[in-house]
């Protein structure tokens, strides 16, 4: 149950921010090493504006809060 919680906040959060990238899928069935992900569609970005850092930063940081 709290591994569910812990990716729900990185979808959560990241469903509300405006700069942060789409979701492809959330696994809470543990593969590997990883155990459970977020994945993200990735863009193809190098340089990022400061709201843009901010807000992927909250995404990831929001499976504490959800914790």
């Amino acid at each position: 149950m709290t591994v569910a919680y812990h990716e729900a906040g990185h979808v959560v959060v990241g469903w509300f921010l405006e700069h942060t990238d789409s979701l492809l899928k959330v696994s809470i069935i543990p593969w590997g090493k990883g155990l459970t992900y977020a994945q993200c569609l990735p863009r193809e970005q190098h340089l990022y504006i400061q709201e843009q850092l901010f807000d992927r930063m909250c995404a990831m940081l929001g499976s504490h809060l959800a914790d």
